[in-house]
């Protein structure tokens, strides 16, 4: 026994008969603490105690090990004001008990914008979740408690496959796709069949990228994959090279799901009232089997005359999805986007929708997209919601002051928040609750000029400074 458990042993002995034990410190190495504070039973206990929560530490299994250390990142870390900033967003999150997929949005927007959060304020709890590429190495080093680098230098090739990540050939593949599309093709072919399904589903969605007659030796050879899901996509492939076609029954199958009408000179085509959810679920996997030209065709019109011609329809939310992914899949971009104004235009605008379409499109349309969504809104988003849906992570904060300032939810916005202001009661209020996420949204959608202008104006017409939801804005402003 040791002379500190002695002690402890004495003064245990002497609590338990309702003796002091003052006199057992005296003459101990305790005796010194005794000096500079008071001398009285509790300050003796609180050094016991004290001792035995410091003294008495579980043993180390004997198989652990040392973690590597927490990888840098390619990104510098949020400072100063900025991080203050950011650590007030996640405190007023967790705050209000939002789910942890809600602070992905700002994640990505930081990377966009130049910055990560410091580790000791945020770190992603899971290697499965949706981030940036610049978390790669935290993500890695959470799945093995190390990160597994390749050399810069290190070409990918067939050699040197096993040491690249799944996610860094898919990246290397995709660059090379843009100017060496047939290399890329060669090293997909060499290496995808030995692939499991969903990575082998990976590798042959990267031929989507600069597709070619190239490439239609390749996917013929998997018509018959065992993969249903490698099966569908080369199928899709192969009828956007002119290379596979439907039967006319199918064809005709789905026509027959579409009316067309003819009123005040304009053709109208949209789909037919269904009775029941078998015939719905029919109509749904006709338009995910048969292309958009093919469809076009069987009415006699040009894939660009058919999408001029097509209404959604505002009782079938299923179908227009479904309509959308089809054209999504074989639509060409200025024809998306025609599809697309129609959305905006009509009764049927969803963020499901939207994000389907802006998929295909390049970053330039994407941006006037989401421009035109600032002047629309449904039952369920409100414009600033729906131009999110459709920029990418890497567009966050690029909205500029001009589009914003003169958009009808904006002003409307501005509205809102000025009658808040003057009645200050709101609390509960569901309206001002729906008016502060917009303006969260707004943080995330403007460039920094922009969110110096808003704040501005938020001040102009009687907002406190100072109010919590003006977090993101405020922060924007610091980056």
């Amino acid at each position: 026994m040791t002379e500190l458990e002695n002690i402890i042993a004495r003064c245990k002995s002497k609590w338990l008969i309702g003796g002091s034990a003052l006199p057992d410190i005296k003459g101990t190495p305790l005796e010194s603490y005794l000096k500079e504070l008071k001398e009285d039973e509790l300050t003796v206990l609180a050094l016991v105690a004290h001792s035995l929560k410091t003294s008495y530490l579980p043993k180390a299994p004997e198989n652990l090990q040392v973690a590597a250390p927490l990888p840098g990142l390619n990104l510098p870390y949020l400072e100063g004001q900025a991080r203050s900033a950011f650590k007030r967003v996640l405190f007023y999150h967790r705050l209000n008990k939002g789910k942890k997929e809600d602070i992905y949005p700002i994640i990505s927007w930081l990377a966009s914008r130049g910055y990560v959060p410091n580790p000791t304020d945020w770190m992603p709890t899971s290697s499965t979740e949706a981030l940036p590429e610049v978390y790669t190495p935290w993500l890695q080093w959470l799945d093995t408690g190390e990160v597994q680098t390749v050399e810069q230098e290190t070409e990918l090739s067939e050699e040197t496959w096993e040491q690249f990540y799944p996610a860094e050939r898919i990246k290397v593949l995709k660059k090379w796709r843009e100017t060496q599309p047939e290399e890329a093709l060669d090293l997909i072919a060499q290496k995808a069949p030995a692939e499991p399904a969903e990575k082998r589903l990976a590798l042959v969605g990267v031929l989507e990228q600069n597709l070619g007659e190239y490439d239609i030796e390749f996917l013929e050879s998997l018509k018959n994959d065992r993969s249903q899901k490698v099966k569908s996509l080369v199928q899709r492939l192969l009828i956007r090279l002119g290379k596979y076609s439907n039967s006319q029954e199918d064809i005709q199958e789905l026509v027959d799901f579409f009316s067309r009408q003819k009123k005040l000179g304009k053709t109208k085509i949209t789909f037919r009232n269904l009775k029941n959810r078998a015939q719905r679920n029919r109509r749904d996997e006709l338009l995910a089997q048969i292309s958009l030209s093919e469809l076009a065709q069987a009415f006699e019109l040009s894939i660009a005359d058919f999408i001029q011609q097509f209404s959604f329809h505002p009782k079938e939310e299923q179908g227009n999805l479904a309509f959308l992914k089809m054209a999504s899949e074989f639509g060409t971009e200025e024809q998306l986007s025609i599809l697309a104004a129609h959305l905006l235009a009509s009764n049927t605008i969803s963020l499901q929708g939207l994000s389907i379409l802006s998929n295909r499109l390049s970053d330039k349309k994407k941006i006037e997209l989401a421009e035109k969504t600032l002047d629309v809104s449904n039952e369920q988003e409100t414009g600033f919601q729906l131009a999110k849906s459709v920029l990418a992570e890497h567009l966050l904060g690029i909205l500029s002051w001009e589009s914003i300032q003169k958009s009808k939810n904006y002003k409307k916005l501005l509205r809102q928040l000025k009658k808040f202001a003057k009645e200050k009661d709101y609390e509960d209020a569901q309206e001002v609750f729906e008016a502060f996420q917009s303006l969260e949204t707004l943080g995330l959608l403007a460039t920094a000029k922009a969110a110096q202008n808003i704040l501005q104006d938020l001040v102009t017409i009687g907002a406190e400074e100072r109010d919590t939801n003006f977090l993101i804005l405020q922060l924007n402003v610091m980056l």
